[in-house]
């Protein structure tokens, strides 16, 4: 019997007219080299939507009401912070929805929108949204990603689909799992 232990797998050496960075951005997306930090990608969000927030400023100065300016900042505001929400939503989810929280929350104190959002809830419906594509079409690239079918004759439930055997909570918090567990 041959044991060995893990051996990690080296990084080839860099060349010298390429420099290595740590981190990617595909799609508007900052990705870096750990999975769980998203710092990069959430101080250029909350960059963008505090530049839009200028314009929220301006528009409440010349009178618009409170209905134009929530129509604004959902329009404006929110599809920069919800943008690819059920990716990075697996990270460490406290820590940068607390910024969020204070953002909006400070949006709601300013008077630019009517009612505090929640960006829980919101990320949940998202969620609930994306998970039903994926299940309803065949065609759907996360298809492949999905576990097998269970193929009993139960009581009807939210899918058919077997949970996966979960060791971390890392592993438990990526879209799929994280459906398969909240959507049952």
């Amino acid at each position: 019997m041959i044991v060995r232990r893990n051996i990690p797998t080296l990084l080839p050496d860099p060349f010298p007219f390429i420099k290595r960075r740590t981190w990617l951005k595909i799609l508007g997306i900052t990705l870096q080299d750990l999975p769980s930090k998203w710092d990069l990608h959430f101080d250029e969000m909350l960059k963008k939507a505090s530049a839009r927030m200028y314009i929220m400023r301006v528009c409440k100065y010349y009178g618009f009401p409170i209905k134009q300016l929530d129509m604004l900042f959902n329009t404006l505001i929110m599809p920069i912070i919800t943008y690819g929400i059920e990716l990075w939503e697996g990270a460490y989810f406290n820590k940068y929805i607390s910024q969020i929280d204070k953002f909006i929350n400070r949006a709601h104190r300013n008077g630019y929108i009517s009612e505090k959002l929640n960006i829980k809830e919101i990320s949940i419906k998202r969620d609930k949204k994306l998970w039903d594509k994926v299940i309803h079409n065949k065609d759907n690239a996360l298809q492949e990603l999905l576990p097998d079918k269970l193929n009993r004759h139960l009581r009807p439930r939210g899918h058919e689909f077997e949970l996966p055997l979960v060791r971390t909570e890392r592993f438990k918090s990526s879209f799929v799992n994280r459906c398969l567990f909240n959507f049952v």
